[in-house]
């Protein structure tokens, strides 16, 4: 496998010195046309009334926002997805990771999840994408060696001794530094950990079952995990019967710190989250109270955002000026 040289740069100013100053209250939401890079940038904010503003964030030209993991933007380029990169928006800088090169059997492959295991600056740090083959592609981010490289690890068979069938991960997220996801499928659901052990100049990633899901009705889709810090939870979205596309309900369970045990929360309070339903599944989290106790949806046209309040169901829809091709929040 060929070792590319990493590289990091700096940009000398912060997108929060670009940004309007209601951002500091406001969690923004960026829309990007992957097809077409000499249109501005369009930034929603989710006040009320809401507000917008255009201008052009050159760090994410022919980029793709992926996800967000301790304030990194997980960045890939559009359309080929073979070269990946780290921006932290505050302090502008960027770690590009290597090109997933086809002649080391790269080529043509579906990457569904990505995740970061801790901080990039921290020992043993792994970027980490999942595939439907069953494996994960890695990339340890080691500061003190100045090449990297990808590494391709099948779990098929861990996978199968946990859940008794074929099973690829889905919704990656980290909490507390570890790494969480969920096993695909129907049947035997389970929330797994993905140990990641670096020892010197080896990676080792091993599954281990960590609990069962909350009860579901394993028929709705999607359902998500996301983590925050030593927050852990649970997002079980329903469709309306009738027309299978609005979103008919929707329920957050919260894991117990001390007994880990599944809480069905009845208000999010301060709380917000961010899901993108139109793309890759995405979700965002956000603890600015301006937004408190909601749930926002990008839904499946790509076009309209739900906005649910947990604590008394009310609904409010919010429709785009234009398809929105990425939902990130600031």
């Amino acid at each position: 496998m060929d070792i590319f040289q990493m590289e990091q740069k700096h940009v000398c100013a912060s997108i929060c010195d670009v940004l309007p100053t209601q951002s500091a209250n406001h969690p923004w939401l960026i829309d990007q046309n992957l097809e077409d890079d000499s249109r501005d940038h369009i930034i929603y904010t989710t006040h009320d009334p809401p507000f917008q503003s255009r201008f052009r964030i050159p760090w994410l030209l022919g980029r793709r926002i992926r996800g967000c993991f301790y304030g990194w933007v997980i960045l890939s380029n559009h359309p080929h997805n073979d070269m990946w990169s780290l921006w932290n928006p505050v302090t502008c800088k960027i770690i590009y990771l290597p090109r997933l090169a086809p002649k080391n059997g790269f080529k043509g492959i579906n990457f569904t999840e990505c995740c970061l295991s801790s901080p990039p600056d921290d020992y043993g740090s792994v970027f980490m994408l999942g595939t439907i083959n069953y494996t994960i592609v890695l990339c340890r981010l080691d500061c003190n060696r100045n090449k990297w490289k990808w590494v391709e690890m099948s779990y098929a068979k861990q996978m199968r001794s946990i859940v008794g069938c074929d099973s690829f991960l889905c919704a990656l997220t980290c909490c507390n530094h570890r790494v969480y996801a969920l096993s695909s499928g129907y049947r035997n659901k389970k929330v797994i950990h993905i140990d990641v052990v670096v020892n010197g100049r080896q990676t080792v990633i091993s599954l281990m079952p960590y609990l069962e899901p909350p009860p579901y009705n394993v028929l709705i889709f999607p359902v998500f995990l996301k983590g925050c810090c030593t927050e852990f939870f649970f997002i079980e979205v329903s469709y309306n019967e009738m027309t299978r596309e609005t979103i008919g309900d929707v329920r957050v369970f919260k894991l117990g710190v001390t007994d880990i045990k599944w809480d069905d929360m009845e208000d999010l309070k301060g709380a917000a989250f961010f899901v993108d339903l139109a793309h890759n599944y995405s979700v965002f989290y956000s603890t600015a109270s301006e937004v408190g106790g909601c749930l926002h949806f990008l839904d499946t046209s790509g076009k309209v955002i739900h906005s649910i309040y947990l604590k008394n169901r009310a609904t409010t829809l919010s429709l785009m000026s234009a398809h929105m091709y990425c939902f990130y929040v600031l």
